[in-house]
């Protein structure tokens, strides 16, 4: 926000001054705003090009709005939140498909771990599996 606001001070004391050093001075606003922020071309010119986006969202009040990135909700996996015990019974269900000869489908799974009962609740775990 603050390297657009330099660019645009910039970028305004450039049209107004009729001085040609000044003019030359500042007809790189970008690089020179890069150098007075202390962060690279490709910084300014990607927050020009944002503020550029949104001016044009923006114009109605011609003021263009940055947005920081949102956060990342943490959801719980509920498969995750099993217990040591828990765990070690679906580790020896599936080895005992193995040893079976059979191949562990999810239905047959579903089946024999409710017969189990590894979950106090089954009815709430089965959408699980």
């Amino acid at each position: 926000m603050v390297v657009y606001y330099v660019y645009s001070y910039l970028k305004e004391l450039v049209s107004s001054k009729p001085n040609a050093t000044v003019k030359e001075l500042f007809l790189q606003t970008q690089k020179v705003t890069a150098d007075v922020c202390g962060v690279s071309d490709r910084t300014v010119q990607r927050l020009c090009a944002e503020a550029d986006m949104t001016a044009v969202a923006e114009f109605l009040n011609n003021i263009p709005v940055f947005e920081s990135p949102k956060k990342e909700n943490p959801r719980t996996k509920p498969i995750t939140d099993l217990d040591d015990f828990n765990k070690s019974v679906v580790r020896q269900t599936v080895q005992e498909f193995y040893d079976r000869g059979e191949y562990p489908t999810v239905a047959k799974f579903r089946v024999c771990l409710i017969e189990k009962l590894i979950f106090l609740d089954a009815q709430n775990h089965c959408g699980l599996f």
